[in-house]
């Protein structure tokens, strides 16, 4: 967002050259309430309303172009203190008004070391931009946020904000990136055996590693300016999944009286990389709805929602405002079919101290069936503690109980065989072992 973006820039040392033209960028924009007026019913608005967009876009161009550059700069794969150094120049000024060095009006001056080194970066910058196309809400809807500088809570914002966004991970997966590029990688049994012929890859030279070197590094930077970034602070954590940014920023993005509602993995409910974000949500009244469903629908005989998706897969519909209000959450989970949501059995009130009592320690959704699972559960929960309860920040241990996960299918696959290679290893000692009967025990 462009408070966040040029609170950073103010920082970093431009205050003179930063707020003259965001101000000028706001009053650019002011015309857009007239645009959003119109209703586009008649040629003659319709022109109106192309003319004045056109307007706005060319007068707010120069503030546009240097908060993409600013922000492609938190993409740069130059960390060093050089680096840093010449970014600071830049935003103060020192190799000239940083605004229109941004927006291609000005040129960066040729004769200083920092000049020189603030020239590579803005190059990077500028094939960035192109290749990411950062999208800055302020300016695109400007009629939306009546003040890009007011402190505290923000009182702009939309009614609503609803969507289906991508379901993928921020990481490259390299199975997914190989399997139309070469095929043989992508289908390896074991990730050791894929990081291998991946070496093989680079070790001969094949152009295919320069690409995937590429991405797999575009991934990352995503990932760590997603994490470094500000604008999630608590879903920007752990194996990052594009929707998870997409619920954090939809919860930014609306007024303060009004609702988010997104079709995402019910992850978001019950994974513990989301726990404090679904924790903020749900034991603070802003939770409206949570409905799970089932991608299977064996219940109805009916394909999956989503044919391409595993059956098994797990999706809601999440429901939430900006700001608490009293009353519970209606919540229903194992749904195949939106009408089940007209059974009274199926359809759950959850207050904010149902989240938290059920689960103390990360406040995510309880899973119930029916109303009559609800009911034992928190009678059961009412009465007995959990085995640790960390919900003060001390551990409290009803029992001395520990656990631990002996093995994990990717980061221990090398010890994984399969029955072709345990036959192999063994001299098929391993195959006749394996038909012998076990013995009697009496």
């Amino acid at each position: 967002l462009v408070r966040n973006a040029t609170a950073r820039a103010i920082r970093g040392g431009g205050p003179l050259f930063v707020s003259g033209p965001m101000r000028q960028a706001m009053d650019a924009a002011r015309p857009m309430e007239a645009i959003e007026a119109l209703t586009d019913a008649e040629i003659r608005e319709a022109a109106e309303s192309a003319r004045l967009f056109r307007r706005i876009e060319e007068r707010t161009r120069s503030f546009g172009a240097f908060l993409s550059v600013l922000h492609a700069l938190d993409w740069r794969e130059d960390r060093t203190a050089g680096a840093r150094a010449a970014v600071r120049a830049w935003l103060a000024g020192k190799l000239g008004d940083p605004v229109a060095i941004a927006a291609g009006d000005a040129a960066v001056p040729p004769d200083r070391d920092r000049a020189a080194k603030f020239q590579d970066l803005l190059s990077e910058a500028r094939e960035r931009i192109v290749e990411e196309r950062f999208l800055h809400w302020e300016l695109a809807f400007p009629g939306v946020w009546p003040d890009w500088e007011e402190e505290g809570e923000r009182q702009g914002g939309f009614d609503a904000v609803i969507g289906n966004p991508p379901w993928d991970r921020v990481k490259l997966q390299q199975v997914e990136w190989f399997a139309f590029r070469r095929p043989e990688i992508a289908g390896a049994q074991r990730a050791s055996d894929r990081k291998a012929m991946i070496a093989a890859l680079v070790r001969s030279g094949d152009p295919l590693a320069d690409d995937f070197r590429r991405a797999d590094r575009r991934a990352k930077r995503a990932a760590a300016v997603a994490r470094a970034g500000g604008d999630y602070p608590l879903l920007a954590r752990g194996d990052i999944n594009i929707y998870k940014l997409f619920v954090e920023r939809a919860m930014s993005l609306v007024k303060p009286d009004g609702v988010v509602g997104l079709l995402v993995p019910s992850g978001i409910a019950s994974d513990r990389m989301s726990a404090r974000f679904f924790r903020s949500v749900a034991t603070t009244g802003r939770l409206r709805a949570l409905y799970d469903f089932e991608n299977r629908r064996t219940r109805f005989g009916a394909p999956p929602f989503f044919p391409a998706v595993d059956s098994r897969f797990k999706f809601c519909a999440f429901v939430a405002g900006r700001f608490p209000r009293a009353g519970s959450a209606r919540c229903a989970f194992f749904l195949q079919g939106v009408a089940e949501l007209d059974d009274p059995e199926r359809r759950l009130e959850l207050t904010p101290g149902d989240f938290r009592r059920v689960n103390p320690n990360t406040g995510t959704a309880p899973i119930f069936r029916s109303r009559r699972d609800q009911e034992i559960t928190t009678a059961i929960y009412r009465r007995l503690p959990v085995l640790v309860d960390r919900s003060s920040g001390e551990p409290v241990r009803a029992w001395p109980v520990q656990y631990l996960r002996m093995f994990d299918m990717t980061n221990d696959s090398r010890h994984f065989r399969t029955r072709g290679g345990l036959s192999r290893s063994t001299k098929g000692r391993w195959s006749r072992l394996s038909t012998t009967a076990p013995p009697a025990f009496s």
